[in-house]
């Protein structure tokens, strides 16, 4: 599930209203909480909360149209964090942990190529050098990028050698030719695809943002609803659920 700490009015949620965020995205089966950046004090608040609740973290290195100099501060709140030790640790007799122990992925930047935040040269050195950071502070786990699909693969030779894992933000609503009761399947085709874009390295296949929209205007078969934006989301779920975030907490449409 994705999740970003802002009320509907665009100011930072308390603990308190994280929290119970949180709680409700736990009790709805999800084992995963993906937040895009360390605003809002997302890092302890956010962390907390999921290990309160027994959810790991996909972790975000935001690009903003600023460019990565904007980002690149990022990368030493996300270390000051995760080396800090756990507050919310309840064994008194094991020796204290960091927070790098929740943390399933990190993703740097949101489809900052096709945004045009940056180029894809300068995104693959700029993963590399979080790689290296977060590494050297102690992260074993994946780090890679989100970018469309398309993105991804004008640009494999020189995205795929730097990320773990191959990810991409896959909106079935976006293809006019598959509907709700389709998405599900279109989906799970379309991390197929994915899997190959970069071929003989291993790269698994990550969806890094799904879903279907509950009201707006039709986009051919794809009709926006409530009905049929569960009908997609369980497609979904069933088909690759478990290499999936879902887009997102609070209702954008």
């Amino acid at each position: 599930m994705t999740y970003s700490p802002y009320t509907s009015s665009g100011a930072c949620k308390s603990p308190t209203e994280v929290s119970a965020d949180v709680a409700s995205i736990a009790a709805k089966g999800f084992s995963s909480i993906r937040i895009y950046s360390t605003d809002c004090d997302g890092l302890a608040n956010v962390a907390s909360a999921a290990s309160s609740h027994g959810v790991n973290l996909v972790l975000g290195v935001y690009i903003p149209s600023s460019g990565i100099s904007a980002a690149r501060p990022q990368i030493q709140e996300v270390i000051d964090w995760a080396t800090s030790t756990s507050t919310t640790s309840t064994d008194t007799d094991s020796p204290p942990k960091n927070n790098w122990q929740s943390v399933e992925m990190i993703v740097v930047g949101n489809e900052a190529v096709f945004n045009a935040f940056c180029t894809a040269p300068a995104l693959a050195a700029f993963i590399t050098e979080a790689k290296t950071a977060f590494s050297a502070a102690g992260f074993a786990g994946p780090v890679t990028t989100a970018e469309t699909m398309a993105v991804l693969s004008q640009h494999a030779d020189t995205l795929c050698p730097v990320v773990d894992v191959a990810a991409a933000n896959i909106h079935p609503f976006f293809n006019g030719q598959v509907s709700a009761s389709q998405a599900g399947k279109f989906v799970a085709e379309q991390m197929e695809l994915l899997a190959e874009i970069c071929p003989g390295k291993g790269k698994e296949a990550w969806n890094l943002e799904t879903g279907w929209p509950s009201r707006g205007e039709p986009n051919g078969e794809a009709v926006p609803g409530k009905w049929e934006q569960r009908v997609a989301v369980e497609g979904i779920a069933r088909e690759v659920g478990g290499r999936s975030a879902f887009f997102g907490f609070e209702d954008d449409g």
